[in-house]
């Protein structure tokens, strides 16, 4: 069960220290917050390239995008969509088999 191996991993790396859940709960919030203030303040600099954040990864004027136009893009990604089957029924059969029931 991942719920179990999640807390003996947590058991185990903070075996040393006195505190509980709670607190390691209240730190990750804060820790986001930290986070959310941190990029807020790269936004709003003048001096800096960064237009926004995707998914955690700063976007500039000379940010790259998938061109799918591009034959050679296209076909690189119709080639990971090719592996991406095997990854799934290797390592998400349980997804692979709710998009494929019969």
């Amino acid at each position: 069960d991942a719920y179990s191996e999640v807390a003996s991993l947590f058991a185990e790396f903070f075996r040393d220290l006195d505190i509980v859940p709670s607190d390691i709960i209240a730190g990750l919030v804060l820790l986001r917050q930290r986070q959310r203030a941190k990029r807020a303040s790269i936004l709003d600099q003048a001096n800096n390239d960064v237009l926004a954040f995707l998914s955690g990864i700063p976007v500039t004027r000379n940010t790259k995008y998938l061109d799918l136009k591009n034959s050679t893009e296209m076909a690189m990604y119709k080639e990971v969509c090719y592996y991406m089957l095997f990854a799934m029924a290797a390592y998400g059969w349980p997804v692979y088999l709710l998009r494929k029931p019969a």
